[in-house]
């Protein structure tokens, strides 16, 4: 799961659920194309949540419930990584014309 999730993340800013709903993983300081180091410590936190049965969903629910409360609407675990998931394109990968 992480592999999945890093290398889409990665190398495209998106997966194909991410794609299809048009919208992007950017860095929070350029918007464009986070950092494989950034990318993973954002990927590690959430399947981690997922499989720690005892704490997991507790934390899962706190990282979702987060983005509700949070000025910008990002979850912790994009506040970690220094990315945010949006509909906007920075220069370096602008969306292109269809």
């Amino acid at each position: 799961m992480f592999v999945y999730f890093w290398a889409q993340h990665t190398l495209w800013g998106r997966t194909p659920g991410k794609r299809l709903l048009r919208i992007r993983l950017v860095s929070a300081q350029t918007t464009g194309r986070p950092t494989a180091g950034k990318t993973a410590l954002r990927t590690l936190f959430f399947p981690l949540l997922i499989l720690e049965p005892r704490v997991g969903p507790l934390a899962l629910l706190v990282d979702g419930l987060w983005a509700l409360l949070d000025a910008d609407g990002r979850t912790l675990h994009d506040r970690w990584g220094n990315t945010e998931v949006t509909r906007r394109y920075g220069a370096s990968n602008a969306e292109p014309e269809s």
